[in-house]
């Protein structure tokens, strides 16, 4: 067994994901930032070079209609406090 660890609270806590920032989380979270990124990104050619394309064409086929949801109906983007635009 491991003993117990106590840990002072950190000063910041950085969060991320895209349900990082949900609206029941808005009374712990300070500032909400939403990096966007472009679809053909070095970002998205690394996750397919790294999972292939037939699995990134799968996970989007399940994937975009829910995140297209939740930009438009729970987390609009215009909700965060900033916005990043990156390529």
């Amino acid at each position: 067994t491991k003993d117990a660890v106590t840990l002072q609270p950190a000063d910041v806590i950085i969060l991320d994901g895209v349900y990082s920032s949900r609206p029941e989380l808005a009374d712990i979270i300070d500032l909400t930032v939403l990096i966007e990124v472009p679809d053909d990104s070095a970002r998205r050619k690394r996750l397919i070079a790294r999972e292939s394309e037939s699995y990134m064409t799968n996970w989007h086929s399940h994937w975009d209609d829910a995140e297209d949801y939740y930009f438009r109906k729970i987390r609009p983007s215009s909700s965060f406090d900033l916005r990043v635009f990156s390529e």
